[in-house]
């Protein structure tokens, strides 16, 4: 029989603070468990003293350690050791060469066997998080896997585990998967595995990529497949928005395509830049100019509207708020910016004609602020056919 013992100071199953020994092992059927012998807080003794089995396991490998590789950080490099990785607590757990102690880890990235786990961070509910998982691809816009376990009490012992009859089960783990999809350096955008989901996510491409996804529930395979197209869509899109501009200067027009092409610009704003209720049951429509400044550390900052402020509308409300939630920006994209959003408007009920604002900016509202390519935010709703108007307003 196979053991691995682990003294842990806190026992998470129970959420209270205790001394425990954790002992993974396979019976003589192959099968998993793992044993949990806890004593109370304070000093051991026998009357505090209780004894769990769980099914499986809350590492990913059994054996838990394994060969393997850390890298603390992006700049650093892989250091050999044995790994062991908690799926329960997300822990990184190494033993280096000559050195008998379990040290816990946050590195970067590791390998463990054949599988490369990277560090990602993400946000919900307003707090940042950090947590690991494998590309599943290459290429600039990849499929994540993320891999984690939870212990499940059972409401009963349980002795029918089709294996030993003497053990008599508490609980089991359950593995559990989340899918994200990152576009370069954005965050990764959690999805499920639905083709409106990957879909929602690849927005800009959408309308070229659903007819390469053809299943409602489509398998990671299915999806790992469109990346490929959708990265050189989105290659061959910002490369003609360069041919198409006029401005002769390389580096300005470098500069504008560099920001324009951005994952986490474009994310952000596609996040946080929605169409104003507002606006879109009164069939209003209309295009908003915001400027602002990057600067040398990569931070958002002075936000201003340039197009006529239209009160009542939320239009100017929603584009300022999306910019001032952009985070940190690479400090190579220092500059001064003007950013034009499109707010299209197309009622079905209307043989879905689209309303799209023709009003523009005059040249000398920019002041020397680079412009940048235009953000589009549509909306498609079917509701009685009113009289749609484009909204700009008066400059004070």
């Amino acid at each position: 029989m196979l053991r691995l013992f682990l003294i842990l100071s806190a026992l998470w199953l129970s959420g209270a603070v205790s001394h425990a020994q954790l002992t993974v092992y396979q019976d003589r059927n192959g099968q998993v468990f793992t044993a949990i012998e806890e004593y109370g807080p304070g000093i051991i003794n026998a009357t505090a003293y209780k004894k769990l089995i769980y099914a499986g396991s809350p590492f990913l490998t059994f054996p838990v350690w394994q060969p393997g590789r850390v890298r603390l950080d992006e700049q650093g490099k892989y250091i050999a050791c044995d790994v062991a990785y908690d799926l329960v607590s997300n822990a990184v757990m190494c033993r280096f060469a000559g050195d008998s102690a379990v040290k816990t880890l946050r590195p970067d990235r590791f390998i463990i066997g054949q599988d490369e786990f990277i560090r990602q961070q993400n946000r919900q509910a307003n707090v940042d998080y950090k947590f690991y998982a494998k590309a599943l691809n290459g290429g600039k816009t990849k499929l994540l896997l993320n891999l984690s376990k939870r212990g499940d009490i059972y409401a009963r012992a349980s002795s029918n585990t089709g294996y030993e009859k003497e053990t008599n089960v508490n609980g089991g783990y359950v593995l559990q998967e989340k899918y994200y999809i990152r576009k370069g350096d954005a965050r990764p955008e959690q999805i499920s595995l639905t083709k409106n989901a990957v879909l929602a996510v690849l927005y800009e491409q959408a309308d070229k990529l659903a007819p390469r996804l053809t299943a409602r529930r489509p398998s990671p395979a299915d999806i790992i497949a469109i990346l490929p197209y959708y990265d050189s869509l989105m290659t061959v899109q910002w490369a003609a928005a360069s041919a198409g501009n006029s401005v002769s200067d390389a580096a300005y027009v470098a500069g504008k395509n560099s920001l324009s092409a951005n994952p986490v610009f474009n994310q952000t704003l596609h996040n946080h830049v929605a169409y104003p209720d507002a606006a879109w049951t009164q069939g209003i429509y209309a295009r908003v100019y915001a400027g602002f400044e990057i600067d040398q550390r990569g931070n958002v900052q002075n936000v201003t509207i340039l197009s006529p402020d239209n009160v009542g509308t939320g239009f100017v409300e929603t584009v300022r708020n999306g910019l001032k939630k952009l985070p940190t920006l690479d400090p190579a994209l220092a500059g001064s910016y003007v950013l034009p959003v499109a707010f299209t408007y197309t009622n079905k009920n209307e043989n879905g004609t689209t309303h799209a604002p023709i009003n523009r900016l005059p040249n000398d509202r920019l002041a020397g602020r680079l412009m940048l390519e235009e953000f589009s935010v549509p909306i498609v709703v079917t509701k009685p056919v009113q009289t749609s108007r484009e909204v700009w307003g008066y400059f004070k």
